[in-house]
């Protein structure tokens, strides 16, 4: 693969930078963009970004990259020489390649244009979690979250991008921090799942503005406890190990919130005003509301039944459809014997034990159900 140098436009109140690249034979473009007041913290004449969301498609097809044109030293010796056996650990879908570049730079840039931090914001538990780890700071400014990004590499359908954002604003505006729109066409690009490449993906939006910040936090969906370095069902399981390796000069990407277990986090969360009339956890696709009967939606509002504090968040779930969910997320997610190892199921398990929680014998015995049903019929079951 040769990924050629970035080029600028500005339309539309928005600046566009995209790269050319081949790959077997077959001419393609990158773009990333975001609105035109930040075009001045792009770093025109690094390849970075396009470096970086472009890896897992190389990977996939066992394509050496070449870059034409200058990239960060830091990145390509980490990426090089531990990322790339890292990935192809955790997924055989990544095959191992080697990456040179016409140019490398240790040069940074005026750090007097950086400010602060940064982080993804999607308005999940893991987000709002990191804003509480990193706002205020007023001791340490380099690590206070200044700016948070929106990206549009696969989490959220692009058709409601827009208005999730929109929705998502009035948070900035009340936290007094910017929310930048990162658009782009990288999810078209990657054929490898999203629940395998999402850091990959954030991590390149964010290195596309590594002018504004000094540091950016990817919110770890792992705690540290459950870290491995094997094959996995979600990337996020090598985010600790992995994260750092993508920082630059100029930037340093670090997991932020493997610290916490999953009930830890919504329990911290579950403090923040902004959060209980804006939490959104939902994996419901085309929707920016939460659907409340997803097993997202469902983990979230049980913990914090557990917590006593689900009622503080019935301004973002339907609490008539969560309970008709509840015994059959109850019974397929905690209660199922096949299920019983899995980390969130385990921490809520000792949650309920710590809060003498007793589940009924109706939802016992529909676990035992869970664990001896296809899901497929189990699926319809719950739709009826």
């Amino acid at each position: 693969m040769d990924i050629e140098t970035p080029t600028l436009t500005i339309k539309d109140k928005k600046f566009f930078s995209s790269v050319n690249f081949s790959m077997a034979g077959e001419n393609k473009t990158l773009w990333f963009s975001a609105p035109e007041k930040y075009a001045a913290h792009f770093l025109p004449d690094r390849l970075d970004a396009f470096f970086v969301g472009l890896l897992p498609v190389a990977m996939q097809h066992g394509e050496d990259i070449r870059l034409k044109g200058e990239v960060s030293e830091k990145l390509l010796y980490n990426v090089n020489s531990y990322l790339i056996p890292i990935l192809g650990k955790v997924d055989s879908a990544y095959r191992k390649i080697a990456v040179t570049a016409d140019r490398t730079t240790c040069r940074s840039i005026d750090s007097n244009q950086q400010k602060g931090a940064a982080t993804g914001f999607s308005g999940g538990v893991d987000s709002f979690c990191a804003i509480a780890e990193h706002l205020p700071l007023p001791d340490m400014p380099s690590y206070e979250l200044q700016t948070l990004l929106f990206n549009n590499v696969g989490a959220v359908s692009s058709n409601v991008f827009a208005e999730k954002f929109n929705l998502l604003k009035s948070i900035a505006e009340d936290l007094k921090v910017e929310f930048i729109p990162i658009d782009s066409n990288l999810n078209a690009l990657i054929e490898i799942p999203f629940h395998m490449s999402h850091s990959l993906r954030n991590a390149a939006c964010a290195l596309f503005l590594q002018g504004l910040y000094k540091n950016y936090y990817y919110a770890s969906g792992y705690a540290y406890e459950n870290i491995r370095l094997a094959k996995s069902t979600d990337i996020s399981s090598t985010d600790a190990i992995a994260l750092h390796l993508l920082s630059t000069e100029n930037l340093d990407i670090i997991s932020s919130g493997s610290q916490y277990s999953r009930v830890q986090k919504t329990e911290i969360i579950s403090g923040l005003e902004v959060a209980k009339n804006m939490l959104n956890v939902c994996i419901a696709p085309n929707r920016i509301d939460n659907c409340s009967v997803c097993w997202k939606c469902c983990r979230t509002l049980f913990t914090l039944e557990l917590l006593g504090k689900q009622q503080e968040f019935e301004n973002v779930f339907d609490m008539k459809k969560w309970k008709h969910a509840r015994s059959w997320y109850v019974s397929e997610f905690i209660l199922n014997p096949k299920k019983k190892t899995f980390p969130t199921t385990l921490e809520i398990q000792a949650l309920a034990r710590e809060k003498h929680h007793r589940f009924s014998l109706r939802e016992k015995i529909m676990g035992q159900v869970a664990a001896r049903t296809p899901q497929q019929v189990w699926d319809r079951m719950k739709s009826q």
